[in-house]
């Protein structure tokens, strides 16, 4: 593979941020999760200040799958010292994306969630903090192709939306 088919960690997780409407900190933890899998492939390489100035010290080198379930390799800093630029396989990740955008492409759950992301980008608040039945009046509104939209349906995609966002506490829907 050559330079140009691999992106930095940081720019990675941000087309996923992008691809899938999350936050910068699901998309990160969800990079490292599908690099831990062995969906998409990553390497490291190490690093030190000189001047003030990153500089490589080495070639980079494959991360196994195992060593991402191990630990955080994008923000760790080994018993040396030494800390790591990684990048992903762009590849692997655009496959990876294109399945996901794939399946999450029509239906009315998809269709919800992802317009509770576009309301609430940091997850839907607890029902005492947005009450579902006027929740579900401004979905209707925004988007009357989602009637019939009964409670359990809403229920089910804020469950989605904020566990793609991280925030799996705000599921409830009884007022």
């Amino acid at each position: 593979m050559t330079t140009d088919d691999w992106l930095d960690f940081l720019e990675a997780a941000s087309n996923i941020e992008r691809s899938l409407r999350i936050s910068p900190g699901a998309a990160q933890s969800k990079l490292r999760e599908i690099c831990a899998s062995g969906v998409v492939r990553s390497r490291k390489e190490p690093y030190s200040f000189v001047a003030r100035q990153p500089q490589g010290e080495g070639p980079p080198v494959r991360i196994e799958p195992s060593e991402w379930r191990q630990r955080e390799i994008d923000v760790m800093t080994d018993s040396d010292g030494c800390k790591y630029w990684v990048d992903v396989s762009k590849i692997d990740l655009e496959h990876w994306l294109n399945q996901q955008t794939r399946s999450t492409a029509g239906g009315k759950q998809s269709r919800l969630v992802r317009l509770l992301a576009e309301m609430f980008p940091a997850g839907v608040p607890n029902r005492d903090d947005c009450p579902r039945e006027p929740l579900r009046a401004e979905l209707l509104k925004r988007n009357p192709s989602l009637k019939p939209l009964d409670l359990k349906t809403l229920k089910t995609a804020i469950e989605t939306c904020n566990r793609v966002v991280g925030n799996a506490r705000n599921t409830s829907v009884s007022d």
